[in-house]
């Protein structure tokens, strides 16, 4: 096994101001949870730094709100968070390869990328190894080592994107190096057991660095032992406008094709449109075989991709959460922005985590040269809430006391003394709604009705993302888009090598 010096013996509990090792727990929770219905997004959420940040920060906010609605389409994209937008881009580029003449919509409940943004920390990095030996044993070695090649294909997928088309600054990026703090013994060789598992599987983990309580302290400032390694962050509301952006340029590009946007258009319900109403393929077109419901009126569609992520179970309710069964649960997080004590020069600019992940955070990058003091994006504190853990909480319209006392402790506990105030109040404060899976790996592919394990043809999904879906969700809905392109020209699709079979809907 990996070597580092290890945590002395003391009671970091009395320090740190969240409890530790919480996911059996949570797992049990989670286990037995259930709930009667998962509605729609609420109305006006508390406001996120991502939306409300800066002015104008989100210029597709509101697109397609008012005015007519458009009555027909090819595909119909339900949610324009980073799936449904990215799946967006990549059916334009399919298409455009395939011959294929498409008209796409994307519909959102609320703002544009309002829902999936509300609890997002930015955080573009790959797992390299957490959660190695869990998924080695529950699907197979070939498997652990693909659910970390798809990690990696979204991060380096995203940041060819970004530079390609010189948007580094336009969403914010900063590359450099992460770390991720380690408050206990148990903690930490639960890492080093992953880590040796996949590395002895041929996992390249040659980025990793293990620091000590002294040179994490001296290089980074908490005085814990921690892992370094590559990582990157940024605004993801950016990221997701300039994707859709560019989706909507390649789109231009084929003749007959089109993506166009229409937000504060809940969809209320899905049904099979009868087939006098289906009408007949005509000019690469493709038959109505969807109607889509929303309060602004109707849609009819060929396709429907479901890419709501905590509310998918409104639409699909043999999603809501039982025991027992393969769902999606609502479960809310909570962020702070918080001003440090001290200047940018002092503290690197970087992004980190600890506690299992519970808790995250990384500093904005300064941009006004008279902004001295760093703004922290920080995020957690979900295991605070105990015995709870917000699980099936989808109402992000309010707070959780218990998480926002958590929040405000914790950095002023985990950094030296001045680092950071205990006295200083959150400059913005917010939830958002996750959807988690018991396995924590998302649904993707056709929709199956679990009742009678039929595929439900002409409705996709990608969803359940566990809190983990910056590094995942581009390179899902990639797969997914693959699918649905293979279908439209009656092909059989091929898996790519770095996509892990177990997210399919057709092995669940």
């Amino acid at each position: 096994m990996a070597q580092i010096p290890l945590i002395p013996n003391q009671d970091f509990k009395s320090s740190i101001p969240v409890p530790l090792h919480q996911h059996i727990t949570e797992e049990r929770l989670f286990a037995a949870f259930s709930r009667d219905s998962v509605p729609l997004p609420y109305p006006n959420p508390t406001k996120a730094f991502w939306t409300h940040g800066e002015p104008d920060a989100n210029p597709l906010g509101k697109v397609g709100s008012v005015g007519n609605l458009t009555a027909n389409a090819d595909v119909v994209i339900i949610g324009s968070g980073i799936t449904g937008v990215g799946a967006a881009y990549h059916l334009a580029k399919l298409a455009q390869q395939a011959g294929l003449k498409l008209d796409v919509v994307v519909l959102e409940a609320r703002d544009f990328c309002n829902p999936p943004q509300g609890r997002n920390g930015g955080h573009l990095t790959p797992v390299l190894s957490q959660g190695f030996r869990a998924n080695s044993q529950r699907y197979g070695v070939v498997e652990a080592i693909k659910s970390v090649a798809l990690e990696n294909h979204t991060v380096s997928s995203l940041l060819h994107i970004i530079r390609s088309n010189n948007k580094e600054e336009d969403v914010d990026l900063v590359s450099g190096h992460r770390f991720d703090l380690f408050f206990s013994k148990e903690e930490e060789n639960d890492f080093l057991l992953d880590y040796d598992a996949a590395k002895m599987s041929g996992v390249n983990l040659s980025d990793i660095r293990f620091l000590s309580q002294d040179e994490t302290r001296n290089k980074y400032g908490p005085q814990f032992p921690s892992v370094s390694y590559f990582g990157n962050n940024l605004w993801p509301l950016k990221l997701v406008t300039q994707l859709f952006n560019l989706a909507k340029e390649r789109f231009s590009l084929t003749s007959g094709s089109h993506l166009s946007l229409h937000t504060q258009t809940p969809v209320t319900k899905v049904s099979l449109l009868s087939e006098s109403d289906r009408g007949e393929q005509d000019d690469n077109r493709y038959p109505r075989r969807w109607l889509i419901e929303t309060p602004r009126g109707l849609i009819r569609s060929h396709i429907v991709i479901h890419a709501t992520n905590a509310y998918a179970a409104h639409l699909l309710p043999f999603l809501i959460p039982s025991p027992g069964k393969d769902s999606i649960v609502p479960v809310r997080g909570q962020v702070i922005a918080t001003r440090a004590a001290i200047s940018s020069q002092e503290i690197i600019n970087t992004s980190s985590s600890a506690n299992d992940g519970f808790e995250y955070w990384f500093s904005r990058p300064i941009k006004n040269v008279d902004e001295d003091k760093p703004l922290i994006i920080l995020g957690g504190a979900r295991e605070a809430t105990a015995p709870g853990f917000e699980l099936g909480v989808a109402d992000d319209t309010t707070l959780n006391e218990n998480a926002s006392k958590t929040l405000r402790d914790f950095l002023p506990a985990v950094y030296p003394e001045g680092w950071f105030s205990k006295d200083q109040q959150p400059e913005m404060e917010w939830t958002g709604v996750m959807g988690f899976t018991e396995s924590r790996n998302p649904f993707v592919g056709p929709v199956i009705d679990p009742s009678t394990k039929t595929t439900i043809e002409g409705q996709y999904i990608a969803a359940g993302y566990s809190g983990h879906g910056m590094p995942r969700t581009f390179g899902c809905a990639e797969a997914l888009a693959q699918i649905i392109i293979a279908d439209l020209t009656n092909k059989t699709w091929t898996s790519p090598k770095w996509f892990p079979q177990h997210f399919l809907t057709t092995s669940r």
